[in-house]
């Protein structure tokens, strides 16, 4: 386990709007904020393949929603699963 600041709990937001193009208010955006940290400690190795949840939109903080075409949904748990499971070189990939 792992402990982050408010701080990055906000990196955390920018880099999932600016990368992902995914909006989450501060707390949603804590996974991603923790896996950083956990990297950073040697607790997870950067190239490992991870599923973060983010949760609650940054609308719920003030923010406005984001532009959902730089984005690939999936909309069940069996295109998850397929998703990983073609992702032969262990590398988590961002699109379809």
């Amino acid at each position: 386990m792992v402990a982050v600041t408010d701080d990055a709990l906000l990196r955390a937001v920018t880099t999932l709007t600016g990368k992902a193009g995914v909006g989450a208010e501060p707390a949603g955006a804590a996974g991603l904020a923790g896996l950083e940290a956990a990297i950073e400690h040697g607790l997870v190795d950067r190239l490992e393949t991870v599923v973060l949840l983010v949760t609650g939109r940054e609308v719920k903080a003030g923010g406005a929603p984001t532009d959902s075409r730089r984005v690939n949904l999936v909309q069940t748990l069996d295109e998850v699963e397929r998703l990983l499971a073609d992702d032969s070189d262990g590398a988590a990939r961002r699109t379809r």
